[in-house]
């Protein structure tokens, strides 16, 4: 019987995760955790794809390192964070009203 070998050969890609503000009230705080750390914003009056914004702005501004260490995109109500290293993963959740993807 033949023996697997991990050769560890594939190329590394960076990793991608989307937030989707799915809803918005400007009395909710939408915010992104990674390891305890958080980065928020209040939800904006100009509907879904102001929220997003905002919180891409703080999110790209973040001093935080786990947070800096990902770029930060938004396209009208989606926000992407995309590790600045490849191959480096992260972890990322979303509190109420947002949705979370990994890819």
């Amino acid at each position: 019987m033949a023996v697997r070998q991990y050769l560890g050969g594939a190329p590394e890609i960076a990793q991608v995760v989307t937030v989707a503000i799915t809803a918005n009230d400007v009395a909710t705080s939408y915010r992104i955790t990674m390891n305890a750390k958080i980065v928020s914003t209040s939800g904006n009056a100009g509907g879904t794809d102001s929220t997003a914004a905002d919180l891409q702005a703080a999110l790209a501004a973040s001093e935080i390192p786990e947070f800096a260490e990902v770029a930060w995109t938004v396209a009208s109500s989606t926000i992407t964070g995309t590790a600045k290293t490849k191959g480096k993963p992260f972890t990322a959740t979303a509190n109420a009203k947002c949705i979370v993807s990994v890819s």
